[in-house]
């Protein structure tokens, strides 16, 4: 524990901010999980979580940790809404897509489904809004089915996306 946070705090520390941002990136995989944590919250606070990151993100799914899971997908689904903001298109937003409904469908947490229900409400479409539906009646958890939702509502009040 005092390994971790000699590490984090020798990060923040940098006055290169460029470096600090690189460094804190390249921690988001240390093997140590409180480093990693540690890093993804950082990296979520500064918002320095961009496209270059998508697959290490979506390999974070699969960590063994609860916390890990939800800010790996939180950070994604900051990636999602900035691209959605710039205009600019995701890679491989299908494979994307089919990554975050699987845990939305899937993970034990249910925190982490109602993480990726967001960032599917940020993705958007038809085929997102009809997972959404079923989500809505079918997520054994009440948090889930409300977020999914109100997700829905969101989009009937924009006029869909």
């Amino acid at each position: 524990m005092v390994g971790a946070a000699g590490e984090l705090a020798a990060i923040l520390a940098l006055t290169d901010l460029e470096e600090q941002a690189r460094r804190l990136r390249d921690a988001v995989t240390s093997p140590n999980p409180i480093v990693s944590d540690a890093a993804l919250t950082e990296v979520l606070k500064q918002g320095l979580a961009d496209q270059t990151m998508i697959d290490v993100f979506t390999r974070l799914f699969d960590a063994p940790r609860e916390t890990t899971r939800i800010l790996a997908m939180k950070a994604l689904t900051q990636v999602i809404s900035e691209a959605r903001i710039a205009g600019t298109g995701l890679q491989a937003p299908s494979d994307l897509t089919d990554k975050i409904r699987g845990r939305a469908a899937t993970d034990p947490s249910a925190e982490m489904r109602v993480e990726a229900v967001r960032a599917l409400q940020s993705l958007g479409g038809d085929d997102v809004k009809s997972f959404l539906m079923r989500l809505s009646k079918e997520d054994s958890s009440q948090v889930v089915r409300y977020e999914a939702t109100k997700a829905l509502t969101r989009w009937s009040n924009a006029g869909g996306r």
